[in-house]
């Protein structure tokens, strides 16, 4: 089995790297480039198109590494702040004072007028 693994794998790679050879003159074909602001000058550059492939695929790697890794990034921060959270003291709580006594006294006068 590890014989036929060896033997299609070799069989694929072959293929692809005859469709490279074949398409060497497409991938190494010039594409101009030209970006007009009003500001300046017209800007002008060309790349070949393997390099275009490139970039595109490196771009499109790392935008799908970030989008699969940034749940991942979202669970190590809230833990980190929960940790942070269990290792800061709770700090005590105020505790209600006793009302002033005038406060007092209108509070047990209102209770006596509606008990009467």
């Amino acid at each position: 089995m590890k014989l036929f693994k060896l033997i299609t794998g070799g069989l694929v790679m072959l293929v692809i790297g005859l469709f490279f050879w074949q398409n060497v003159p497409t991938f190494t074909t010039p594409l101009p480039f030209q970006l007009n602001l009003y500001i300046k000058e017209h800007l002008q550059w060309s790349l070949q198109v393997y390099v275009l492939l490139v970039l595109a695929g490196f771009l499109g790697f790392a935008v799908g590494i970030v989008l699969m890794l940034r749940p991942y990034f979202n669970v190590r921060r809230m833990l980190a702040h929960e940790r942070q959270e269990k290792l800061q003291p709770v700090p005590p709580q105020p505790t209600q004072e006793a009302p002033p006594e005038k406060a007092r006294e209108n509070l047990q006068e209102s209770k006596t007028e509606s008990d009467g």
